[in-house]
């Protein structure tokens, strides 16, 4: 019996960057290991249609089995896979693992159809599941699946039992899932860890499993026992990746690495000696002034955080067991010792409320030199968010709720609109480049993309940072698939100092726009001037319908709804504009009047500051922006009020 090991496209264009699948290349070792025939198929690095491909690769090898696996918000692209492998043999034995399964198994074998579904850990349930399919074993005996009987009822055996023994376990076939193809595409703008050099070569690795931990919007595919390998095993592993596929840097996957500070002691003494380049994450609780100082001096160059939240309320409603001052105290020491601290404020938990909003923001506007990211809470399924979510009846249909891509949803007690307003705010902000981390763009040289199917473009930046004036070079960095609108950036820490850095590149041309286009804006400016506001709608709307980054149709927009008073569509308008442009100190400055008079004042803030750091660079006046902003509600001091 043959084994077909399938790594679905998740990548909307070849060679463009994905997470590595370590699960995966898990099921293919042991597979191996135990003398089973096996191949595998990474889709991410191969052209053509996946169904063609899918067929080809099937009957080329006379595959029996296809295994692949992913999580919850991988719904859609597993099914279509799926879909593709019925299409080329109907009765293929299919079994999918991961998150997906192990969260809702009744409900995704059903959905995804697969004749088999692994819950938990994979390793010991492919072996044996192998066995029982080649000798026609029963299925009821083996631990840990789920799969649809004769009669047609979904039948559940008893739990598998978590793997104590994590060293018994084989290296992950990297070699056999694409490793290699996977490297050889990287650039430093697939991730803000690669940044160290030009050309990165980076791995996963896991050095354990689960966390003693139960953090409400966490879930533990692979249960909730935590269980360690020893570093023996981790540098034999080391070594492997090191020599077959020349790795720089490592990233430890682990949910929690350290869990006490001995062995994280010995791993910096040992994986000094290497050279490589690692990141990892630690409870803030972990971080201590030596530890991290000895952490940078072997290597590490980011440590990840659960930093959450701000307010300790809203910390001891996701089970955290940690404070506020804690993480403050612990990102401070991160930076101190030249370290990059990621994390991020997650919104939208139960108990948060605009009170403990503004405490998170307050915190973010004093620190956003550190650039904690900003994003919203997520009940993915199996955490402890969902099933209260379920319960509660805000998730209506479990099904639904993962085929839509597990959307968010209001889990606070709040209304709608201040859902939506809370989520505007933060989705902005976490776009809106930091003034005192932009950096000067010194040189600026496009280069050859050697994967040009990624759809991009490759450049060179020259540049010295703002935080410690280290001289620098950027080489590789991928511009076009830009999330900040027409505008690109590249957002990339400092190869000395570790703080990050914004770059604003302008290698996207302003668009030719067809000659009605001006027809229509000279018409709207005609009616701003005899201040007939609402005959400037019309035509300024018309543009945006076929071109909603159009910088001169937004603004006028947004001024024609603040002129008028109109501040809700006003807020909607303002930010699309600082979507389309986010270095654009005026349209900062248009969108914190908007917020200011709608009482947001700390939302204000943030663009205020922003507006007043970029036209220092740009060495503008700033009265021109005050009178600007004031100018639209003259009765009130909004730009004193927000800056307070």
């Amino acid at each position: 019996m043959r084994f077909l090991v399938l790594v679905p496209r998740w990548v909307s264009v070849l060679h463009a960057f994905y997470a590595f699948p370590l699960g995966l290349s898990y099921i293919s070792a042991v597979l191996k290991r135990a003398g089973y025939d096996v191949v595998c198929l990474n889709l991410n690095h191969i052209a053509g249609p996946i169904s063609e491909v899918i067929r080809e690769t099937i009957e080329k090898n006379a595959i029996d089995a296809v295994l692949t696996g992913g999580l919850s918000t991988q719904y859609a692209v597993l099914k279509a896979h799926l879909q593709a492998v019925r299409a080329a043999r109907p009765e293929m034995v299919t079994v999918v693992g991961g998150g997906i399964i192990s969260s809702l198994p009744e409900v995704m074998l059903g959905a995804l159809g697969p004749t088999i579904g692994v819950i938990g850990e994979g390793e010991q349930t492919i072996v044996e599941l192998a066995d029982a399919l080649i000798n026609k074993k029963p299925l009821d005996a083996i631990n840990g699946i789920i799969y649809k009987a004769e009669d047609g009822a979904l039948r559940t055996t008893a739990p598998r039992a978590p793997i104590e023994d994590l060293d018994a376990l084989p290296i992950p076939d990297y070699e056999g899932i694409g490793a290699g193809p996977y490297l050889d595409a990287m650039v430093p703008t697939d991730l803000y860890t690669l940044y160290t050099h030009d050309n990165p070569r980076m791995l996963p690795m896991i050095g354990s499993r689960s966390c003693p931990f139960s953090c409400t919007f966490c879930f533990h595919p692979l249960g909730n026992k935590y269980r360690q390998r020893s570093l023996d095993s981790i540098f034999k592993e080391l070594d492997y990746i090191i020599n077959k596929f020349r790795i720089t840097m490592i990233e430890i996957c682990d949910e929690l690495f350290a869990a006490s500070p001995a062995r994280l002691d010995e791993f910096c003494r040992r994986i000094k000696p290497y050279g490589v380049n690692w990141l990892v994450q630690l409870r803030v609780t972990s971080a201590d002034d030596a530890v991290l100082r000895q952490m940078r001096d072997a290597g590490c160059i980011v440590v990840g955080y659960g930093i959450e939240s701000m307010s300790n309320e809203v910390l001891k409603s996701m089970q955290k067991k940690i404070t506020s001052d804690q993480t403050e105290r612990a990102i401070e020491m991160t930076f101190k010792n030249s370290l990059c601290a990621q994390g991020n404020l997650i919104f939208g938990d139960p108990a948060e409320t605009w009170k403990t909003v503004d405490e998170s923001m307050e915190w973010w506007l004093s620190h956003r030199h550190m650039h904690v990211n900003l994003s919203w809470i997520i009940p993915y399924p199996g955490t402890a968010l969902f099933k209260d979510a379920v319960a509660k009846g805000t998730i209506k249909n479990e099904l639904a709720y993962v085929e839509n891509g597990c959307p968010g949803v209001n889990l606070m007690n709040l209304g709608e609109g201040d859902y939506y307003e809370i989520a505007r705010m933060v989705n902005i902000l976490n776009m809106t480049p930091v003034p005192e981390s932009m950096g000067p763009v010194l040189k600026l040289e496009a280069q050859p993309d050697p994967h040009p199917m990624r759809g991009t473009r490759l450049v060179t930046i020259e540049s010295v940072c703002p935080h410690c004036g280290a001289e620098l070079v950027y080489r590789n960095l991928e511009v076009g698939q830009n999330p900040f609108g027409d505008m690109s950036v590249a957002r990339m820490p400092c190869k000395v100092c570790n703080r990050r850095i914004d770059f604003p590149l302008t290698l996207i041309p302003v668009p030719e726009y067809p000659a009605d286009v001006t027809v229509y804006l000279r018409q709207a400016i005609e009616h701003i001037k005899e201040r007939r506001f609402q005959d400037a709608l019309a035509p300024l709307q018309k543009i945006i319908e076929r071109f909603p980054n159009h910088e001169d149709a937004l603004s006028l927009l947004a001024h024609v709804l603040l002129t008028s008073g109109n501040f809700g569509p006003a807020i909607h308008y303002c930010t699309q504009c600082v979507r389309a442009n986010p270095f654009k100190a005026e349209f900062h400055g248009m969108l914190a009047s908007a917020l200011a008079a709608a009482g947001r004042y700390l939302a204000a803030k943030a663009h205020i500051q922003t507006a007043l750091g970029l036209q220092r660079i740009a060495r503008e006046p700033h009265g021109e922006l005050k009178l600007a902003m004031v100018a639209y509600h003259p009765a009130t001091s909004l730009w004193e009020r927000a800056q307070a």
